[in-house]
């Protein structure tokens, strides 16, 4: 008994512990982003970036999907970014896990690139705009800022600085702002992250009947079955099933136990009658 609960405990652990949607996502985007750099003729980027033209008159519609995976040339800065990405994308996905909502964390993901996608072709087609070939600083951007306001409290380490989490975005919008000079592009990249979160937690709050972002139920289904630790019902029910038997074993072996007592107490009475009658 004590073995299977460790058992079922450890494992538990272990998948609040990982954070499977985060490795694949990242580990995707490494492995393109050093491909794509080994090579010298940009073949593989050309398929992958944005472009609307080829995806609206060619019918290209994979860029919609490929350009949230590449993050850019090596460099200092796209180290540290790949690397608070990876820390900011595992720390959110987990507390979902922590609290079986995988499948909402996946979703919001895809949340986040319709979004994402609608924000910047507004901007390319209404306010001309140049558009991004690549979307994955914006998305990750996004993910930060919902980040920072579901726990705005929590400390994020800079080095040898820390920094509340709720001036996070507003801090790496400064940095960004100050080095590249597009402030409207970068004041952008804050409208998919808060659309989101005012649409998921703040408007639901006001209206319970306004949930427009919802998980599909079969995704819930597939992660329910796949990532969250399964309780093993069938050792439940041998166990309930053991307790029965010992508790009927135990019941009637009192039973037997107070016959054989009437039985003693009837023999002693017989002699008791048997010696008055001699008597």
């Amino acid at each position: 008994m004590s073995s299977s609960s460790n058992h079922s405990s450890n494992s538990s652990i272990n998948t609040q512990s990982s954070s499977p949607i985060t490795l694949i996502y990242l580990f995707s985007t490494g492995i393109i982003t050093i491909i794509s750099n080994l090579t010298d003729d940009g073949s593989l980027l050309n398929i992958m970036k944005l472009d609307y033209k080829k995806v609206f008159e060619q019918y290209e519609i994979w860029r919609l999907i490929t350009t949230f995976l590449y993050i850019g040339q090596p460099s200092p800065k796209i180290i540290f970014d790949y690397f608070l990405y990876y820390q900011r994308m595992k720390s959110t996905e987990r507390r979902f896990i922590k609290n079986k909502k995988l499948s909402e964390f996946i979703m919001m993901l895809i949340y986040l690139m319709i979004i994402t996608h609608i924000c910047n072709f507004i901007g390319y087609a209404f306010f001309g705009l140049k558009s991004n070939s690549f979307l994955s600083h914006k998305l990750m951007f996004s993910i930060i800022l919902i980040n920072s306001k579901r726990n705005p409290e929590k400390m994020f380490r800079f080095y040898f600085a820390k920094i509340p989490n709720k001036f996070v975005p507003y801090f790496l919008f400064t940095m960004r702002t100050l080095k590249s000079g597009k402030y409207l592009s970068n004041l952008i990249s804050f409208i998919p992250g808060l659309a989101y979160y005012y649409l998921k937690d703040v408007i639901p709050k006001w209206n319970k009947n306004f949930d427009i972002l919802v998980t599909p139920k079969f995704l819930e289904n597939i992660c329910k079955n796949n990532f969250y630790p399964k309780t093993n019902l069938k050792k439940k029910k041998i166990n309930f099933e053991e307790k029965d038997n010992i508790s009927k074993m135990d019941f009637y072996s009192d039973i037997k136990q107070d016959k054989t007592k009437i039985n003693d107490n009837n023999d002693i009475d017989d002699t008791k009658k048997q010696k008055f009658k001699s008597d």
